[in-house]
Formats: structure tokens, sequence, C-alpha cells
């Protein structure tokens, strides 16, 4: 991200050091795991319109129709599909742009393999009412953030 959207890296990395509750490198504070769900057309609103969250891709799984060439992300805003295959990563304003990842199937599962086929993705982000709060936070560390605004 630094290198993609070198200025909202510095806002993403200001938050995440404020909020961050173990050492942990990166700049998003939101990470989810997408576990073998096919994934419809979305957008994701709480990251805010300028919100950018990045997914890894990974998995064994194979097209769900013979007329897709590949796996692909879809973007209708934009009028685009990218070819998406396990291990790459895509990085997006995910509030701002509508995006998909088209239907798929498990692979056949081969003999030795560890892992249950299907489609796995990391997705990490931060809301954005998150992000406002901790660039207005100072000095507060997420331990304190958690007890100003909690009754515990």
């Amino acid at each position: 991200m630094q290198r993609v959207f070198p200025e909202e890296y510095k806002k993403y990395k200001t938050a995440f050091e404020k909020a961050c509750w173990t050492c942990d490198e990166g700049c998003w504070i939101g990470r989810s795991v997408v576990w073998k769900c096919q994934v419809d057309l979305h957008l994701d609103g709480g990251d805010g319109v300028l919100g950018i969250c990045a997914i890894l891709n990974c998995g064994f799984y194979v097209p769900a129709n013979a007329s897709h060439l590949g796996t692909s992300a879809v973007y209708p805003d934009l009028n685009m599909a990218f070819a998406y295959l396990p291990g790459e990563v895509l990085m997006f304003r995910s509030g701002f742009l509508f995006h998909a990842v088209m239907p798929w199937l498990p692979a056949p599962q081969t003999s030795g393999d560890s892992l249950v086929p299907g489609r796995i993705a990391v997705v990490f982000f931060t809301p954005e009412n998150l992000l406002n709060d901790l660039q207005t936070a100072g000095g507060q560390t997420a331990n304190r953030l958690a007890f100003a605004r909690y009754d515990l």
C-alpha cells in the first residue's frame, strides 16, 4: 500500500499504530478470513468511499462456469474483470467500487493434499469511523480508547 497509495498509507499507518494492542506489522486494523464462501456483488460501505482494502486470494478451486476464462474479480463500475488466481493480491477502494468474485467450485482433491479444496481470501481493511476516531485520538492507545468508550 505504501507504494500504490502513499498519502493514504500515512493515515492508515498512524491509525494502526494507535490501535495496535500487540506488536504487529502492517497498516490495516481489520482483518477478515472469507473461508470457502462465494462472494457476490457488494460494496464495503463501512470502509468509506476513500477506504482501501487488500485481498489475498488462495486455495484450490476452478471456475463454476466453463465460459469463464479462469477465476476473475469483477468490477462492474469499471466494466472490467481481472484474472484473480491463488497467491494474487488486489488492492482497491472497496467502499467506492462494487466488486465480486466469479462463482467457483472446489478443485478435485488429490492424494496427499493437506488442505480441503475451496477458495479462501484474507481481507485487510480499516473501517472509516475507526480511522477517523484514531486520527483525532491524540496519543491515546487502543487500550485507553476501548476503556474510554465502554463501561467495563
